[in-house]
């Protein structure tokens, strides 16, 4: 994660839990870890796809885990080009496209499929500010909806 990003959410007393990496994962741990940065094209492939179904299931659960607990999630944060967690932007061998990462692909399908609305935040390592901004701003209407929430039952 990038700094600035980091350290909005600890000033907002925001907690992270960390999403697995699935380009870390391919072909185990020691050969996962020590990749030569590639595009999405090199990880579109079957196998790759069914490891990412597999952890967004994995997420899916855990994510319900802290719903049903009484926990809020404010946003899931991915990092934009990145073949596995991108939300919006993603290097291909055509140049930039609009597209998710495989991952976030697979993990808003089965979202979806459980009627979870949890909001994506992609987090621009060349346009930081833009991507606090979201963040920051999510945190306001979630304040917000929280002070009308007591307020309305407070009255009530």
């Amino acid at each position: 994660m990038i700094r600035p990003v980091i350290e909005e959410l600890v000033r907002q007393d925001i907690n992270l839990v960390q999403m697995p990496c699935p380009e870390s994962q391919l072909g185990g741990y020691d050969n996962g870890l020590r990749r030569d940065p590639k595009g999405i094209d090199t990880y579109d492939t079957p196998v790759f796809g069914e490891l990412c179904s597999r952890l967004a299931s994995e997420t899916v659960d855990l994510i319900k885990a802290i719903l049903s607990n009484g926990y809020q999630i404010l946003a899931i944060l991915g990092i934009e080009y990145s073949p596995s967690c991108a939300i919006n932007y993603q290097y291909t061998s055509r140049g930039t496209a609009n597209r998710r990462g495989i991952f976030i692909e697979a993990l808003d399908e089965r979202l979806k499929k459980e009627n979870i609305e949890i909001p994506f935040i992609g987090i621009n390592r060349r346009a930081v500010e833009k991507s606090l901004n979201e963040i920051r701003g999510l945190f306001n209407e979630n304040k917000q909806a929280r002070l009308d929430s007591y307020k309305i039952r407070r009255q009530g």
